[in-house]
């Protein structure tokens, strides 16, 4: 399966303040359920601070946050993930208590353990 953003034409609105903000308007007959996605991104570390997501009419349908973000090694994660939904008028709050990255081998990712979950 593509990656999504294979699935949208990809245009950096704003460049300015430290924060990009990245519009990606779904490509025609792409496999997406969304007509246009909008991204702020904080320059200095590429972190997705928000996400928009629009119907294929161009209405505003749900939003996602990310706040309290840390790093751990390399990698920055996000604390705090808030998924709003405009249209049915609710939403979920993800928060990372822990953080502590599982050590995987090729094994993990093969067809049966994946269904499995």
């Amino acid at each position: 399966r593509p990656s999504t953003y294979n699935n949208f034409n990809n245009t950096v609105l704003s460049d300015d303040k430290g924060i990009i903000v990245v519009e990606s308007v779904a490509k025609h007959g792409g496999e997406t359920s969304y007509g246009k996605l909008k991204t702020w991104i904080f320059k200095k570390t590429y972190v997705v601070l928000k996400t928009e997501y629009y119907d294929k009419d161009d209405e505003l349908i749900k939003t996602m946050t990310f706040d309290d973000y840390k790093k751990k090694g390399k990698v920055w994660r996000a604390r705090t993930v808030t998924v709003k939904n405009l249209k049915k008028n609710r939403g979920t709050v993800l928060e990372l208590k822990k953080f502590s990255p599982a050590k995987l081998n090729d094994g993990d990712f093969s067809m049966s353990a994946l269904e499995e979950g």
